[in-house]
């Protein structure tokens, strides 16, 4: 029997029906009819509903007893010297908590002796394809939904985009700039689009700015207002389609199954197992877990198999909701099988950021959460304190470029004359997507006269569709001349830098 740590706080059994988060969930489900004033009262009287455990501040002690409503309050300072991805407050709540942890800390891929698939197997490893009926197979995985989704995280890299400090310096400038509770806020933000699931709680709040949203852009009276973000920030659209408002209503319930609240939590563990569990990948992911410490290969596969993203040690039994933003309307998970909420962020930040809160660099999904929470609290207070305008537009990069030579936009205060410091373009400079030819005739003109004014974009595919386009093949003498080139725009350190965050390998990290 596993000692009772005197840490350990009762957690409240599960509330009453009447106060049950997921309640106005079915409630929702039972209108006839979707009125955003029936939907704004209704979650109304459930606004202040708050979670059972509030956003950790710093990295939580571990020992945590769900089947017995029970965690410890205290900050986890020991980390487990054994595996380091996750930490307690004390030796008394370590031994508490060791049934839990040992299922972690004894997991065979922190193994000296794990090998991937293949090599145990003695076999060709599926990614080399070499024979027709392995070619096959693999041409099938886009129509399985295994690597044909959509990126929704880190397919472009994190830019600082106005980089004041080296351009204008001037930090009174208004900027132009086109783009194709604080802690509680932020905590909804981070798992509304990193988490696979949330607490019903964080849905209910999500509910509620999606009606009142709606209710906004559906009201004759307020339609064509910018709707406001605090005192001093905004955000505007020029219309909203059927087809826009169908996929907002998606997060409160599927539009085609009124009488489904949301996507069953149990239907979207299934479709999320499906495509990120699926067999046939599994030596795509050990060929990515071959690269990493053995406790990261663990951290990589807990994050994988739950999709949340969290400290491996804080408590996670009530995120009991689906996050409908990465389902489809039909309860498809959206993205690819490898999509990774690390990707596109500089991992020595991360695990700074993750350090500074008492997370260890192998628990690098506890660092990414605090990094992104820290993110996030810092947008949230520059849009309540600064006048931040948004303007959404759902229309293809060039084409929104040639309305607003016409003055179509000229209501939401966009004319013909208006320019932009920065135009940020993520990856369509990619022949296979828009063409640098392109984006620069459509958005060139669009540019201010200011000296720093630039398109700033991504060349992901371009080594790869550009002949000759990798270094490595240019031999001996090209490589030397590129390393040179390199080490004279950056230094040694600022190369060291630029190597460290495009790599995806964090064996060394906090090593």
């Amino acid at each position: 029997m596993p000692q009772r740590s005197a840490s350990l706080k009762p957690i409240p059994p599960p509330p009453r029906k009447e106060t049950d988060p997921l309640q106005p969930l079915q409630k929702l489900a039972d209108l006839d009819r979707v009125d955003p004033d029936d939907v704004e009262g209704l979650l109304g009287e459930f606004s202040n509903v708050r979670p059972v455990h509030p956003p950790p501040a710093v990295l939580p002690c571990a020992n945590v007893q769900p089947a017995r409503y029970s965690a410890c309050e205290k900050p986890g300072t020991k980390a487990c010297s054994a595996c380091k991805l996750v930490s307690y407050c004390s030796k008394e709540c370590q031994t508490a908590d060791w049934k839990n942890h040992k299922t972690v800390c004894k997991n065979f891929m922190r193994s000296s002796d794990w090998q991937p698939s293949w090599v145990i197997e003695r076999r060709t490893p599926s990614f080399m394809g070499p024979t027709d009926e392995d070619v096959k197979s693999f041409s099938n995985l886009g129509d399985l939904g295994f690597n044909g989704g959509s990126s929704l995280w880190g397919n472009m890299p994190a830019i600082d985009l106005i980089n004041l400090s080296v351009n204008e310096a001037d930090a009174q400038k208004d900027f132009s700039l086109a783009f194709v509770d604080e802690n509680l806020a932020a905590d909804i933000a981070l798992h509304f689009w990193y988490s696979a699931f949330m607490p019903a709680e964080y849905r209910l709040q999500i509910l509620g700015c999606v009606s009142a949203f709606l209710k906004h852009f559906v009201d004759p009276a307020s339609q064509e207002k910018p709707y406001p973000l605090g005192a001093t920030s905004n955000f505007e659209i020029p219309w909203l389609s059927e087809q826009h408002r169908k996929c907002l209503l998606h997060y409160m319930f599927d539009p085609d199954s009124p009488h489904s609240a949301g996507i069953a939590i149990d239907d979207a563990q299934a479709e999320y197992d499906r495509v990120r569990m699926a067999p046939e990948r599994r030596d795509y992911r050990d060929r990515m877990y071959t690269n990493l410490k053995p406790s990261h290969r663990v951290a990589f596969y807990a994050f994988r198999r739950y999709g949340i993203v969290l400290p491996l040690g804080a408590a996670n039994a009530h995120f009991n909701c689906a996050n409908s933003s990465l389902f489809s309307l039909e309860g498809k998970w959206l993205q690819t099988d490898y999509a990774d909420p690390l990707s596109g962020w500089d991992t020595e930040e991360v695990v700074q950021s993750g350090k500074a809160h008492g997370a260890q660099a192998e628990d690098i999904y506890g660092c990414l959460y605090f990094f992104l929470s820290t993110n996030l609290r810092t947008l949230t207070q520059r849009i309540r304190k600064f006048p931040i305008s948004f303007k959404l537009f759902s229309v293809e990069a060039c084409a929104l470029s040639k309305e607003i030579k016409k003055n179509t936009f000229d209501k939401m205060g966009i004319s013909s004359n208006t320019t932009f410091d920065r135009v940020e373009v993520s990856n369509i400079l990619d022949v296979n997507y828009v063409g640098i030819r392109n984006v620069l005739t459509a958005w060139s003109p669009l540019l201010g006269q200011d000296k720093h004014a630039a398109i700033v974009g991504y060349f992901m595919n371009w080594v790869m569709v550009q002949k000759d386009g990798r270094v490595q093949g240019s031999g001996e003498s090209g490589m030397k001349q590129a390393t040179k080139k390199l080490l004279e725009r950056k230094g040694a350190d600022g190369l060291k830098a630029t190597i460290a965050q495009s790599s995806s390998d964090i064996r060394n990290i906090g090593a």
